[in-house]
């Protein structure tokens, strides 16, 4: 019911949007496509390539850990991996943040409005970076990281579904649980 309303409302936007815009050629085609159209095409073009970017970033993940592992080992155990690892996170974040964000990083205002939770995420990311950085040792990284995906997927449901920390309410639906038994099962595999 509430995907054939968005796809309703889509439709009446798409409408007007012909209306008001007149047809340009489209160079792929021997057609006319509307000014929406080609803009709608751009919208599905960039969705995907962010799509196939975040792949690769989630790909870096596991190189990290196995990095973070290594240098562990070579200085005083993962605790301490985890803590340079942050440090050099911090070091590229701060420049990166200079050169991006210029003065107005220094506007302490911003820092103090919103709710306390928002501060746990640095917390959290210690957390994880220094466990993930001494169980990919003892259980391999391919087990290590198709566990950290069920359990992100896992939470990422109830997050969507409840809309917990200000995030947008998107339900969980049977094509979403099924995803998510998918990905228990490729744990299974992966486990024997």
């Amino acid at each position: 019911m509430r995907r054939e309303v968005l796809l309703h409302k889509d439709r009446n936007v798409e409408a007007r949007t012909q209306q008001a815009m007149p047809s340009i050629p489209c160079r792929h085609h021997n057609k006319n496509i509307s000014n929406s159209e080609a803009v709608l095409q751009h919208i599905l073009v960039m969705k995907y390539l962010l799509m196939v970017i975040t792949f690769f970033v989630g790909a870096i993940i596991p190189v990290q850990a196995v990095l973070n592992a290594r240098l562990g080992r070579q200085t005083s155990g993962a605790l301490m991996a985890a803590l340079l690892s942050f440090f050099t996170g911090i070091i590229c974040l701060l420049i990166l943040n200079i050169i991006i964000n210029g003065n107005t990083m220094f506007n302490f205002k911003q820092y103090n409005t919103g709710p306390w939770y928002i501060w746990l995420g640095g917390f959290l990311g210690a957390i994880f970076v220094g466990y993930i950085t001494w169980i990919n040792q003892q259980q391999g990284v391919a087990l290590t990281f198709a566990l950290v995906v069920s359990g992100q997927v896992f939470i990422s449901l109830v997050i969507d579904h409840y809309g917990l920390f200000g995030s947008a309410i998107r339900s969980i639906t049977l094509e979403k649980i099924l995803g998510a038994a998918l990905i228990i099962g490729g744990i299974i595999l992966i486990k024997k």
